[in-house]
């Protein structure tokens, strides 16, 4: 079975309340997928302890090599 690592992308770019800004949003998904990330979900409106804004929580995962 394959195993997993996985990271975070934290969006606070043209957000509003449950808004994605869709250049935004377009950026991260391009950069992670030339590195091989497929996003597994977003989590609007994320409450980021320790970050100075609240944004949309964006977690990719690919498999170890």
């Amino acid at each position: 079975m394959p195993e997993f690592e996985y990271t975070l992308d934290v969006l606070t770019s043209g957000v509003s309340r449950s808004r994605v800004g869709l250049d935004s949003l377009n950026a991260s998904l391009e950069r992670h997928g030339t590195e091989g990330w497929e996003l597994v979900t977003i989590a609007l409106e994320a409450k980021l302890k320790g970050n100075d804004e609240d944004g949309h929580l964006l977690i990719f995962k690919r498999v170890k090599t």
